[in-house]
C-alpha cells in the first residue's frame, strides 16, 4: 500500500487492498513509536531542560508553545521520562514551614524532657510517641503504628494503626489517650509528650489539638530520629528501643 499509494493515491489502493481508510490510518500512527513522532522536539526540549532544570512540565511546555512547538503537557511528560530528560531538573526542597523554622531555631531548647531526672517525672507526666512501620503480607502490605506510652509506668497509654503515617492516625491516637485519663482521673493538662520533628507532629492540626485546647506541653527532640526514648512494639511481640533522651545516665527497662 506504501508503494502503490504515491501512483494511484490512497483511495484507489484501500479499495484494491479491501480496507478502510480509517484502518490504514490507524494503522499508521501505531506504526511510529512515540520518541520517533516527536523526535523533532528532541532538541528544543532538551535544551529548555538545561537552561531552565527547575522548571515543571507545565512550565516546559509553555516554553516550547513560546518556540512554536504546540504540544500538550501529556506529550512533554512522557518524553521527559522517556528522553531521562527529567534527571537533569532540580528537586526544589520544599520550604520550611514557620513551625518547622521555630522548633529548628529553638534547638535544644525544644526538647523539655532532657532537663530533667528520673527521680523528678511522675507517672503519667511524660508521654512518648512514634510512628512504626509494619510490614506484613510477606512484605508486601505496611501499616503504621503509632503507640503513645508512660515514661514512668511504661504504661501503653493508647494506640492508633493506620494504613499511612498521616495526621489521622496521630489525632486517634490521642483522642484515646484523652480517654485513659479521663478513666484514670487524671488531667492531661501540662502532660509533656515529647516525639521527634516529624511532619505530623508539626502540623497545625496536632499542636492545635494539644497545645491550644488541651494545654499540653509539647516537647522535640533536636532532630528527627535523633533523641528518642520511645518504646514501640513490633510485630513479634517484643519492645524496640530508640535511645534515651535523659541526662540520667541509668539504663530504663522495659
Amino acid at each position: 500500500m506504501r508503494r502503490f499509494k504515491g501512483r494511484y493515491g490512497l483511495n484507489q489502493v484501500v479499495q484494491a487492498v479491501g480496507v478502510s481508510e480509517g484502518s490504514w490510518h490507524y494503522a499508521e500512527r501505531i506504526r511510529i513509536p512515540y520518541e520517533e513522532k516527536y523526535r523533532h522536539l528532541w532538541r528544543p526540549l532538551r535544551a529548555i531542560v538545561r537552561a531552565h532544570p527547575e522548571y515543571g512540565r507545565r512550565r516546559v511546555q509553555t516554553e516550547l508553545r513560546e518556540h512554536g512547538y504546540l504540544v500538550n503537557h501529556k506529550v512533554v511528560e512522557r518524553l521527559l521520562a522517556s528522553w531521562e530528560l527529567s534527571l537533569l531538573q532540580r528537586v526544589r526542597k520544599p520550604r520550611r514551614s514557620s513551625l518547622q523554622r521555630l522548633v529548628q531555631e529553638a534547638g535544644a531548647k525544644g526538647n523539655l524532657v532532657a532537663s530533667l531526672t528520673e527521680e523528678e517525672i511522675e507517672e503519667l507526666e511524660v508521654l512518648y510517641t512514634d510512628f512504626t512501620e509494619l510490614v506484613y503480607d510477606g512484605g508486601r502490605r505496611k501499616a503504621y503504628l503509632m503507640p503513645i506510652l508512660d515514661h514512668r509506668s511504661k504504661l501503653v497509654v493508647s494506640h492508633a494503626l493506620g494504613e499511612r503515617k498521616d495526621t489521622e492516625v496521630a489525632m486517634e491516637a490521642w483522642k484515646r489517650a484523652r480517654a485513659t485519663f479521663r478513666k484514670l482521673h487524671r488531667s492531661v493538662e501540662g502532660v509533656i509528650v515529647h516525639h521527634d520533628q516529624d511532619g505530623v507532629y508539626l502540623g497545625h492540626r496536632w499542636l492545635y489539638e494539644l497545645i491550644i485546647k488541651d494545654k499540653v506541653r509539647v516537647s522535640y527532640s533536636k532532630k528527627e530520629r535523633e533523641g528518642m526514648c520511645t518504646w514501640n512494639l513490633s510485630m513479634g511481640g517484643s519492645k524496640k528501643r530508640t535511645g534515651c533522651c535523659f541526662k540520667n545516665k541509668k539504663t530504663l527497662s522495659p
